[in-house]
C-alpha cells in the first residue's frame, strides 16, 4: 500500500545494473504519475470528511499561481474574441535580407519566420503603421521604411 501511495506522485527510481562489471553508475531516472486518488466516503460520514474551503486555507503560492492562470485564461479568451479585428504584419528589414541571403536562404527573399511581426488592428491606416515603424526602430521621420507588397504565389507546374 505504501508503495503505490509513493509511487502515485512521482520521483526518482534507480534501476537494477545488468551489467555489474561494464558500468557502475546506476541509472536513474524520474518517474512521472499524476496524483488523482479515487475516494469512497460513505454517505453517513459525508459531513465529517468534506468540508467548505475558503481562501485563507489555500497556500499562498497556489492563490497566486491560481490567480495567474485565471488572468492568462481571461487574456486568451479575450485575443479570441478580437482576433477578427487584428492582422499581422511582418516586416523584413535591409538587416533582415543581408543577414539571411546567402547564408540561410539561396532562392527566396527572406525567412519570414525569422523577421518582426507586429499584431495590429485592420482598421489602422498604413501611414499610422509606417510612423509606429519608424518610431520602433528610431530611424528618423515616416521615410525610413519603402512599402512592398509580396504576396505568396502557387506556381502549379507539371
Amino acid at each position: 500500500m505504501k508503495r503505490a501511495l509513493e509511487e502515485q506522485y512521482g520521483g526518482e527510481e534507480e534501476l537494477p545494473q545488468t551489467n555489474p562489471g561494464f558500468n557502475n553508475t546506476p541509472l536513474k531516472f524520474t518517474k512521472y504519475s499524476n496524483a488523482y486518488m479515487l475516494v469512497y466516503i460513505r454517505e453517513s460520514d459525508k459531513e465529517k470528511i468534506i468540508c467548505n474551503v475558503d481562501e485563507k486555507d489555500i497556500a499562498e503560492h497556489l492563490r497566486i499561481r491560481l490567480k495567474k492562470e485565471q488572468e492568462e485564461k481571461e487574456h486568451k479568451k479575450k485575443e479570441k474574441a478580437e482576433a477578427h479585428l487584428y492582422t499581422i504584419i511582418k516586416v523584413a528589414r535591409n538587416e533582415d535580407l543581408v543577414e539571411q541571403i546567402g547564408r540561410d536562404i539561396y532562392f527566396d527573399l527572406v525567412d519570414h519566420d525569422k523577421v518582426r511581426s507586429f499584431r495590429i488592428q485592420k482598421q489602422m491606416p498604413f501611414n499610422i503603421f509606417k510612423s509606429v515603424l519608424c518610431t520602433i526602430n528610431l530611424r528618423g521621420g515616416a521615410r525610413c521604411y519603402l512599402p512592398l507588397e509580396l504576396s505568396i504565389k502557387q506556381i502549379n507546374t507539371h
